[in-house]
């Protein structure tokens, strides 16, 4: 399993209220916080073994 994207960025096609001209699919947003789905993420792969 990996990530689809790790960061939020600008995207101009994505202009309505919740978007704001960003694509909000990373776990990390735009200003470089980490987002829930990170910590969700993190969790899974410190649980794997190689």
């Amino acid at each position: 399993m990996s990530p689809w994207t790790l960061f939020d960025f600008r995207a101009p096609l994505r202009q309505n209220e919740y978007q704001r001209w960003y694509n909000r699919k990373g776990v990390v947003d735009q200003h470089g916080r980490k987002k829930q789905a990170f910590h969700v993420l993190r969790e899974f792969y410190e649980s794997e073994e190689l």
